[in-house]
């Protein structure tokens, strides 16, 4: 982060935030679709009928997840602001730490990896 001392506006973190777990919602729930005709023999093999129903469990929370922080973001207030370096001070994802300050980032190829 080039900016010691820049602040996000909650509002707009939690907002971003709703986002991404919208999008992560959405690309497991596409996986779960990928997977459906390996997820179809689950049910002769009971750890694969598990693994099939955390991977629902995780698209269920991810979703809900991604609602909350949208509804806390409309509440926020428009004023109350977080300081960016300690609340993203650990994300190695430079693509996430972009979308959510604002800054630009440059597209990861397809194909390619966001590194940390």
């Amino acid at each position: 982060m080039s900016q010691p001392h820049a602040t996000i506006p909650l509002p707009d973190l939690l907002t971003q935030v709703g986002r991404e777990f919208d999008d992560l919602a959405r690309e497991v729930e596409q996986l779960q679709e990928t997977l459906s005709d390996v997820l179809l023999g689950a049910r002769q093999n009971p750890e694969l009928l598990h693994q099939a129903q955390a991977l629902d469990h995780v698209f269920q929370h991810m979703a809900q997840l991604a609602v909350i922080v949208s509804r806390a973001a409309d509440q926020a207030p428009a004023e109350w602001r977080v300081p960016a370096e300690p609340v993203l001070r650990d994300v190695s994802l430079s693509g996430l730490v972009g979308r959510l300050t604002g800054a630009p980032v440059e597209p990861v190829a397809a194909g390619d990896m966001d590194l940390f």
